[in-house]
């Protein structure tokens, strides 16, 4: 069953089609990829679906409730969730203390809570505890949380990243481009952590530009050019689509 439905979207700036009526689907439990060219619309996708620009035109279900149009906060509310890049300033931060920091309508934010340590905010409190050393030891980075953000390596902040996301319980998750700036053996890694966030019921919507990650990962792929879908499927369809190989990947998709 489909937890996210995508029908006839566009996104215009000015004369510009950036996603032109693209109509796609991610199924709940899935990891799906979007993938295609510099310039495709991924990243604006992206950015439609997670409230960050208003679709021109077209419909956006999300658990089969319509959010095109809403915004970024209150799409995340209801469970679609994007990572970002880490901010500058929690470099100086643990990584137990990101991932807490990132722990959604946290009862210490209230004045009154914060003044008399209310047995809710102490219950929430371990709460988010518990389940942040939880998602470190599911993303490998456990042994790391009491050193600081800054000082892990490419691969391991982008795990931090999809911790400091999944802290907000999302049904849905979208990373961008998650193996940027990540070792070979950081990448394998990466996808491992990523199967086993999927195996613990997590949807995962990925735009990747590397065919060795996107292939073995995905369940399915969606493949975007010129702002349009030009067809999905399963990795073994997508790799001898022959419109596909032709468009953009070459031979890099055959030797995947």
């Amino acid at each position: 069953m489909a937890l996210l439905n995508v029908q006839n979207v566009t996104k215009a700036f000015g004369g510009l089609l950036a996603v032109d009526d693209a109509t796609l689907a991610v199924e709940e439990g899935s990891i799906t990829g979007l993938i295609g060219p510099n310039g495709a619309g991924k990243t604006t996708m992206f950015n439609v679906l997670s409230g960050y620009y208003t679709p021109t035109d077209g419909e956006i279900t999300f658990a089969g409730e319509s959010i095109g149009g809403l915004p970024a906060h209150q799409i995340c509310r209801k469970g679609l969730v994007r990572t970002f890049q880490l901010a500058r300033g929690l470099n100086q931060m643990t990584v137990l203390e990101n991932m807490m920091l990132a722990a959604p309508a946290q009862s210490g934010e209230q004045l009154v809570q914060a003044l008399f340590r209310s047995k809710k905010m102490l219950a929430q409190e371990r709460e988010n505890y518990d389940y942040a050393v939880h998602l470190l030891h599911t993303l490998g980075l456990h042994d790391k949380r009491n050193e600081l953000a800054g000082s892990l390596s490419g691969g391991q902040r982008k795990m931090l990243e999809v911790g400091r996301a999944l802290m907000s319980r999302p049904r849905l998750l979208l990373l961008d481009e998650p193996a940027a700036g990540a070792s070979s053996e950081e990448t394998k890694q990466l996808m491992a952590y990523l199967m086993r966030v999927r195996d613990e019921g997590m949807t995962l919507f990925i735009v990747e530009h590397k065919m060795d990650v996107i292939m073995p990962l995905c369940d399915m792929i969606v493949v975007m050019n010129f702002g349009r879908i030009l067809t999905a499927g399963t990795p073994a369809q997508i790799q001898k689509d022959q419109q596909v190989i032709a468009a953009y990947l070459g031979t890099e998709l055959a030797e995947v």
